[in-house]
């Protein structure tokens, strides 16, 4: 089956408003370190990065913000 990234079977979307750990080894991905988090799927479990862009949102009084997003994917 094919999708908008092509023969990936496996995707993983983090970003800089989302604190979470790892799907595979429980390491904390934590919101503040985008780059390290790319770096560490793409390291410790050979992922491939798809996408870096924007992703908008509003805070808690209604004012937009941005945050940004990676797409790592996984043959």
């Amino acid at each position: 089956m094919s999708n908008q990234f092509g023969d990936f079977k496996h995707i993983v979307h983090i970003s800089t408003n989302i604190t979470t750990s790892c799907e595979h080894c429980s390491t904390p991905i934590a919101s503040e370190n985008l780059a390290d988090n790319v770096n560490h799927y793409m390291d410790k479990h050979g992922y491939k990065l798809l996408h870096v862009g924007g992703e908008n949102d509003q805070d808690n009084e209604g004012k937009s913000i941005q945050h940004t997003v990676a797409v790592l994917g996984k043959r």
